[in-house]
């Protein structure tokens, strides 16, 4: 038996699960890199984002507290890390930025 998650958006996640850990916050813009049309992995405007300063002594969890492990570290080469999670099954973007941005 297969079981698959619904598919909710972006804004749905952001208010049905609002943001415990303060570092993230969420906006409902899209994400736009280099002219790449970032819509979050549900094909929404929107994600969460936060700055490598206030990650820097200590270990990265999600807007829910919730550690996550990648494979690719906090790159400080480039302007932005992005990475992932995943909420009800969907996936949700998240981006911190090297610089603080206001």
């Amino acid at each position: 038996m297969n079981i698959t998650a619904a598919k909710i958006s972006g804004k749905e996640i952001h208010e049905k699960y609002p943001i415990l850990n303060i570092k993230w916050n969420y906006s409902h813009q899209i994400w736009d890199l280099n002219g790449y049309n970032g819509l979050n992995y549900n094909g929404d405007d929107g994600y969460y984002y936060s700055n490598y300063k206030d990650w820097s002594t200590e270990v990265v969890t999600d807007p829910w507290y919730r550690e996550f492990i990648s494979r690719n570290p906090i790159n400080t080469t480039e302007s932005e890390s992005i990475f992932s999670t995943t909420v009800e099954g969907n996936k949700i973007m998240l981006i911190i930025y090297l610089k603080t941005y206001v």
